[in-house]
C-alpha cells in the first residue's frame, strides 16, 4: 500500500497531428491522452485498463517523454518537471522506466545481455568499467537467471527469460516508478504468473511503484491498489479494486467488467451498440454517448466530470449505475 505520494500526473494531453496536402500542412489531430489526471504513492500499484486504442500505451510513453506531450504539469515527489524541456525529461529520466509488451523486439540482437544491461549503467555513470560485470551479474540474478547467461545472445532465450532481462536492464538505473505495458500479454500463461510474482517480490524488496497498463481485468484486480479506466483518451472511472468490481458506477466499466468469462451463465456481456467516436473529432459531449444503454439528450451536450459516487468511485457519468444495481 501507498506511504505517501510519489508521482502526480494532472490534465496530461498528447495530441499527433495529421499532416495532409502537397505542402504536409497539419490538417487535424488525433487525441491521443485528452486531460488525465492520476496518482501514484510509494510503493503502489496503480493499474490502467481499457480497449485496444483507448490512449492507455501512449499514456505510459508521456510519462517517460518518449512522446510529446502536448499539455499538463507532472510532478515527482512534489517536484515540478517542465514537460516541454528536453533538459527536464533528462534529469528525471532515471526515476522512470518501462518494460514493453513484446520481449522479443525490445532486445537488440545484435547485443549480448551483458552489452544490454551495462550500456545504461554507462551512460548514467552508475558504475566503474571494472565492476561492470559484477552489476550485471547482481542485476541477473535479482531477476532469477544465471550471471553465466551474460556473454549470450538474445535469441538464446524463451519470452519469460528475455522479459526477465528487461526487468533486470530497467532495475540497473534503480526507477522510483516502473512502467509496464502490457507485459505478459505475449507469454504462455503458466510464465506470466512467474513474471508478475517476480514484479510483485521486487516491489516490496525495493520499495517500487507500479504504473501497469493492461487489459487483463482478472489481473489487475488481483495485484491493483488502484484502478483506472480509460476511454477515447479520457478515465471515466477509477476507483480500488473493491469499488469498481463490486459497485461500478460508469456505463463503460459495467460493460468491461462483464467481459470477463465466468461459469455464471446467466451473466451475459453487455453488448454495446453505436460506433466508437473518432480520436480526430471528439464529440462535444460525453465520449461514451454513442454507445451507452443510458444515455439521455444531456450527455450529447454536455461533458461530465469526474465525481464520487455513493459506491466510493469517482466517475464520469450524469447517469451513474447505482451501487446495489446488479452487474
Amino acid at each position: 500500500m501507498s506511504t505517501g505520494q510519489l508521482l502526480r500526473v494532472r490534465d496530461l494531453q498528447v495530441l499527433f497531428p495529421i499532416h495532409g496536402g502537397v505542402m504536409r500542412r497539419t490538417v487535424g489531430h488525433v487525441h491521443a491522452v485528452n486531460g488525465v489526471s492520476l496518482e501514484i504513492g510509494k510503493s503502489e500499484i496503480v493499474s490502467v485498463v481499457g480497449e485496444s486504442g483507448c490512449g492507455k500505451s501512449t499514456l505510459g510513453l508521456a510519462l517517460l517523454g518518449l512522446v510529446k506531450v502536448t499539455a499538463g504539469d507532472l510532478w515527482l515527489e512534489g517536484e515540478a518537471l517542465d514537460v516541454h524541456r528536453f533538459s527536464s525529461w533528462k534529469r528525471f529520466r532515471r526515476d522512470f522506466q518501462i518494460i514493453f509488451q513484446d520481449p522479443y523486439s525490445s532486445l537488440n540482437p545484435r547485443h549480448t545481455i551483458y552489452e544490454i544491461l551495462s550500456e545504461p549503467l554507462i551512460v548514467h555513470k552508475l558504475s566503474p568499467r571494472r565492476e561492470l560485470r559484477d552489476r550485471v551479474a547482481s542485476l541477473l540474478d535479482r531477476v532469477g537467471l544465471s550471471p553465466d547467461y551474460m556473454d549470450r545472445y538474445p535469441h538464446a532465450f524463451s519470452g519469460g527469460q528475455r522479459q526477465r532481462i528487461n526487468i533486470a536492464r530497467a532495475l540497473g538505473l534503480e526507477p522510483r516508478v516502473l512502467i509496464c505495458d502490457e507485459i505478459v500479454s505475449a507469454l504462455d500463461v503458466s510464465v506470466q504468473a512467474q513474471i508478475i510474482n517476480l514484479l510483485l517480490d521486487l516491489k516490496q524488496e525495493l520499495g517500487l511503484s507500479l504504473l501497469f497498463i493492461s487489459h487483463d481485468l482478472s489481473l489487475v484486480r488481483a495485484i491493483s491498489d488502484h484502478i483506472h479506466v480509460m476511454y477515447l483518451g479520457r478515465v471515466v472511472e477509477h476507483g480500488t479494486p473493491q469499488q469498481l468490481f463490486e459497485a461500478p458506477a460508469h456505463h463503460y466499466t459495467r460493460a468491461l467488467l462483464r467481459s470477463i468469462p465466468g461459469l455464471d451463465r446467466s451473466r451475459r456481456p453487455i453488448l454495446l451498440e453505436g460506433e466508437v467516436p473518432s480520436a480526430v473529432n471528439l464529440p462535444t459531449g460525453c465520449a461514451f454517448y454513442s454507445r451507452c444503454p443510458a444515455r439521455q439528450s444531456r450527455c450529447q451536450n454536455e461533458r461530465p466530470t469526474l465525481e464520487l459516487e455513493p459506491g466510493g468511485s469517482m466517475a464520469a457519468c450524469f447517469f451513474p449505475a447505482a451501487p446495489d444495481e446488479k452487474l
